[in-house]
């Protein structure tokens, strides 16, 4: 199939106002089907045909239910970086042993502890050093044979799920890393509480805490796994997306030099306030928990099995409920973490100072709105998603276009019958063998998306707010407000 790339003008107002669906099951059967056949098409002699591009590298999630992360290291550009399959696949960090698995490819070291478990006495607290097995887990994925002198640049994943659902074992992580090769560049248990009694403990979105104690568990660890600390990107879709933003604005915007760009799919500055606001939530938790005769109420959680406060958990909203992504699991304002409400950190320049690309697809709202019964009307269902994507992402790209290098892209691929190109079907794109993985992993390798492969994909400016949009087709044309670029790849 042609892939149609187009750059489209991205002013207020001129967007398509689009909705969402969430078909990461779909995407997760095409990633499969797209590793497959890279593997296959990685036996070819002339690499420089392969069509095959896919998918990402993960992080992290700091989802509810699984906390794991994953690393993807990527093949580099530099000369000479053609590996060895020879390398044992052991690793030594500190007093420890990591043994990997290979298939030829790709090298993985899966399940390594970066934390303590958050349970027990450890539930409603901040990350703590590892001191012993079963605890929040990071997975590294590298091309085979990589050494510890390979300085290989790094996409760290930050899986999507709401905040509530998720894990790292949906995208298949070889696949980017096996793109990454024949390109020349190898690139929860209740962690988001609410309430005064979690401001005063100084414990708020400890998901987020989460992700930051791995990404520096990465600048200690990662050059043993061949990778290079100072090349490290952050990446993630939906709520990985916004984590990724919410990592850029923490600290003031300073990254303490744990990742040096950051890529956003369908994610950015949410509109959210003070997560005191969210008091009956924490309230009714304890309630269903049997805590409320407590003293201490966070201590008694502590002592809870992670059954029943799940169990009480699963009766508060989600994001396919009613009130859609208006969940009480959204990250606010905590006054440590996120010191204001987050486009209020963006209006104070509290934003790293680094490259970063986000985009959206074109109907991101389509799915959620399902659940609402408000939704009556053609023109409310196509607009739906614009509040918490479309928006945002505008809001971001406006603030900071001129301070730092952007580029956006709308997603117009994959589209399921009466919800379109709904919220996070770009994923089939990059896992499931599309283009985009060839500007994310040149982007992690180079800090520049373009290529020998794809057109250019132009910075976002004020004077040029320009999108690169993925659809289908293999025409050229030209309207008065859009310029279509047509791209067909390789069979």
């Amino acid at each position: 199939m042609g892939a149609l790339e187009t750059h489209i003008p991205d002013r207020f107002g001129e967007d398509i106002f689009s909705n969402t669906s969430y078909a990461h099951s779909l995407n997760s059967a095409c990633a499969v089907r797209g590793a497959a056949a890279l593997l296959a098409r990685c036996q070819a002699p002339t690499v420089s045909k392969i069509k095959l591009n896919c998918g990402v590298g993960a992080i992290g999630s700091i989802v509810m239910v699984t906390r794991t992360f994953t690393l993807f290291i990527v093949q580099s550009l530099v000369a000479g970086a053609a590996l060895s399959a020879s390398t044992p696949s052991i690793v030594h960090i500190d007093d420890a042993t990591v043994i990997g698995t290979s298939d030829g490819f790709v090298t993985q070291f899966l399940g390594i502890p970066f934390a303590e478990p958050p349970t027990g006495n450890l539930r409603l607290r901040l990350p703590q050093p590892i001191q012993r097995e079963d605890c929040l887990n990071i997975n590294v994925i590298v091309p085979a044979g990589t050494s510890p002198d390979s300085k290989l640049p790094i996409a760290a994943w930050i899986y999507g799920g709401g905040y509530q659902v998720g894990s790292n074992a949906v995208q298949p992580g070889n696949v980017i890393v096996n793109r990454s090769i024949e390109l020349g560049q190898p690139a929860q248990c209740f962690r988001f509480p609410r309430g005064a009694e979690v401001a005063n403990a100084g414990i708020g979105n400890l998901g987020l805490q989460d992700q930051r104690a791995a990404l520096r568990w990465v600048q200690k660890y990662i050059s043993a796994f061949g990778g290079d600390p100072t090349k490290v990107t952050i990446w993630g879709e939906s709520a990985g997306s916004q984590s990724v933003a919410f990592q850029m604005f923490t600290n003031g915007g300073n990254t303490e030099g744990l990742f040096r760009a950051g890529f956003m799919e369908s994610g950015s500055a949410l509109p959210t306030g003070n997560f005191t606001k969210l008091q009956s939530t924490f309230d009714f938790i304890v309630a269903e928990t049997g805590c409320s005769s407590a003293r201490d109420s966070l201590e008694c959680l502590r002592t809870l099995s992670a059954e029943v406060i799940i169990t009480a958990m699963d009766k508060t909203p989600t994001f396919l409920s009613f009130q859609a992504l208006n969940t009480p699991w959204m990250p606010h304002a905590d006054g440590v973490f996120l010191k204001d409400n987050p486009q209020m950190l963006v209006l104070q320049g509290s934003v790293a100072d680094i490259p970063f690309i986000i985009g959206d697809t074109e109907d991101e709202g389509t799915l959620f709105s399902l659940a609402s019964l408000n939704i009556t009307t053609d023109t409310e269902f196509s607009s739906y998603g614009d509040f918490i994507f479309q928006a945002p992402r505008r809001f971001l790209l406006d603030q900071r276009n001129g301070k730092q290098p952007l580029r956006s892209f709308t997603s117009n691929r994959a589209k399921v019958p009466g919800l379109g190109a709904a919220h996070s079907t770009d994923l089939e794109n990059v896992y499931g063998g599309g283009d985009m993985a060839d500007y994310l992993i040149r982007f992690v390798a180079t800090l520049n998306p373009n290529g020998a492969t794809g057109i250019n994909w132009p910075e976002y400016t004020v004077d040029s707010p320009q999108l690169l949009a993925f659809v289908n087709g293999s025409t050229r044309s030209k309207s008065s407000r859009t310029t279509f670029v047509s791209s067909r790849r390789s069979s």
